[in-house]
């Protein structure tokens, strides 16, 4: 949980490298969750890519407490 706090910290800054990193540490999670509500491979990639398109557009992440849940 502290590795994500400084990985928001570092999106925040525009840094791509931790950005990647934070992708990398969660695409399974997410992708997981919206294929158990989507039942489709292309909608739950959808969702997956829409989801960390919005973390990058929206990069003042410093204040999440928790990224996980």
């Amino acid at each position: 949980m502290e590795n994500d706090k400084i990985l928001l910290e570092k999106i925040s800054s525009g840094d791509e490298q931790a950005f990647r990193s934070l992708f990398d540490l969660y695409r399974q999670k997410v992708y997981a969750y919206a294929f158990k509500i989507c039942k489709s491979d292309i909608q739950a990639e959808d969702v997956l890519q829409h989801v960390f398109l919005k973390i990058w557009q929206h990069k003042h992440l410093k204040e999440i407490v928790n990224f996980q849940s």
